[in-house]
């Protein structure tokens, strides 16, 4: 079992008020995210998982709701769990495909969003501090390697793949022409090309002239290349 991966499903259903708990929901929101704590109170091998969660619901009596949150009085059963009425009927919804409304999806993006996440390799401020060096002129690889970190990352925050709703934006990124990573030619000596293949000059010569092959002149006559400049 990934206990922080389970954990994170908790967070992120109590933060979206879609918990499958109603009483724990209904508390978490009373109260506030800073009156629960997540400890782990036992560590156990696969085969006595049930029996040592069975002790500790019998510990804590957790299943008494005047003292703990389980809907299950029994370790990974139902038995003497009572679904009420209300309950029969939205574990019959549930089963039924239903699209989220809109609050309910922005609900659950603001319980993922940024540092929330736990994918989240930055923190928000680590975020805002990075996009402001971008903006500044610093180079993504420069950043990568102080940080120790892999290229897509950076290169995912600066075209807004993620990270998009933290710091300040970042304008366009430009591949295209002669920021291409193999790019021959500048956008002055393509059209250079262009104007002298309109003269009807030969492909060979103009080739020669700017230290390229023929098949890459022949590509922008063809406009399989350099299409917009």
């Amino acid at each position: 079992m990934n206990i922080f991966k389970r954990w994170q499903r908790h967070h992120e259903d109590l933060s979206g008020g879609i918990h499958h708990s109603s009483h724990l929901q209904r508390a978490w929101s009373k109260y506030g995210e800073s009156e629960f704590s997540f400890n782990i109170l036992d560590i156990t091998s696969r085969e006595m998982l049930m029996n040592r969660e069975q002790f500790w619901i019998n510990t804590f009596q957790a299943a008494d709701h005047a003292y703990g949150f389980n809907i299950k009085p029994v370790a990974g059963s139902n038995v003497g769990h009572v679904f009420s009425i209300e309950a029969r009927k939205n574990m019959s919804d549930a089963h039924k495909w239903k699209k989220q409304s809109a609050e309910t999806r922005a609900k659950r993006a603001a319980a993922t969003r940024g540092d929330r996440s736990h994918r989240a390799l930055f923190t928000n401020d680590e975020v805002i501090h990075i996009k402001s060096r971008l903006l500044m002129g610093a180079r993504g690889v420069d950043i990568t390697k102080e940080l120790g970190v892999t290229k897509s990352c950076i290169s995912s925050m600066r075209t807004g793949y993620s990270w998009a709703g933290i710091g300040p934006a970042l304008p366009p990124v430009k591949r295209g022409g002669s920021l291409h990573g193999r790019a021959k030619l500048t956008e002055d000596a393509v059209r250079d090309i262009k104007a002298r293949l309109q003269a009807k000059e030969t492909v060979a010569k103009i080739a020669v002239d700017h230290c390229v092959g023929a098949t890459t002149v022949q590509d922008i006559k063809q406009n399989r290349t350099w299409r917009f400049t």
